[in-house]
């Protein structure tokens, strides 16, 4: 229970997440409000968007393969590496889509500003 506190308020702090306020006093509320998960082999929190992702049309992401870089990679660049869990933190959900990523944690309501990690087309 402490590891998802610690995460939320981890989030928290880049702006990843909103606290919206007291459950009952927030109106009007997110429209969904889904299950936290943890991943215990790494361990992660997740955001188990399995109901969202019902309603979601699937959109096929295709990874870059190392022979593409060339393209788009001159001799002197940097390269940096990203950590999938935030990954997406550049990425800002619009505001009105914020309302689909609701949180309920401890008796207060949060909602994501990027796309969570469990919502199956982030990529």
């Amino acid at each position: 229970m402490k590891f998802i506190q610690q995460t939320l308020f981890d989030r928290l702090k880049p702006g990843a997440v909103s606290l919206l306020g007291e459950v009952g006093e927030v109106q009007p509320p997110p429209h969904l409000v889904l299950p936290l998960t943890v991943e215990p082999t790494k361990p992660r929190l997740c955001h188990d968007a399995r109901f969202l992702n019902l309603w979601m049309q699937d959109k096929l992401c295709k990874l870059d393969r190392v022979s593409d870089l060339p393209r788009y990679v001159s001799r002197d660049s940097y390269q940096s590496v990203r950590d999938d869990k935030s990954g997406y933190d550049h990425i800002l959900l619009a505001d009105d889509s914020r309302t689909f990523f609701g949180i309920q944690w401890g008796g207060w309501y949060f909602t994501y500003n990027t796309p969570p990690f469990g919502w199956k087309i982030s990529p």
